[in-house]
């Protein structure tokens, strides 16, 4: 059975949903001299799953929260519109034949970066997707 990579289509789903859905900018990389705070499309794993009627991927997306807001607030605002989001609207695959099986949240934590000003926060999703595209299409 052929099989193919879901990572880019999910990351270009993913950006475009948070991009409508935050206040934040979203970026895939950081321009130089950004302001704060901002969501940063960070690291993804994948592997294979399925079964007799399912081909698919499942994958860890990793998002970073960017902020330099005295306390942790306002990190964790962003980080709780992330999770609404990613959990509510499921993410639209349909251009690169995939669809969505389920997002969910693996681990989500916010800490004080070493220059104590700094607020970083990293929300790990996990989510499955399912191949729509015929074999022989691939």
């Amino acid at each position: 059975m052929k099989r193919r990579s879901a990572a880019l289509p999910v990351q270009k789903a993913l950006f475009a949903l948070l991009s409508n859905g935050l206040t934040v900018p979203v970026y895939d990389a950081v321009p130089d001299n950004s302001a704060f705070p901002y969501v940063v499309l960070g690291e993804d794993t994948e592997s294979e799953f399925g079964g007799k009627n399912l081909t698919g991927s499942e994958l860890t997306h990793t998002l970073h929260i960017w902020s330099r807001y005295r306390g942790f607030s306002e990190a964790k605002g962003i980080m709780d519109s992330i999770v609404r989001l990613v959990t509510a609207i499921p993410l639209d695959l349909s251009a690169w034949g995939f669809y969505p099986v389920i997002a969910q949240v693996d681990m989500a934590e916010v800490w004080s970066e070493e220059d104590g000003v700094t607020r970083h926060g990293a929300v790990r999703l996990r989510i499955k997707v399912g191949d729509s595209m015929p074999e022989r299409d691939r």
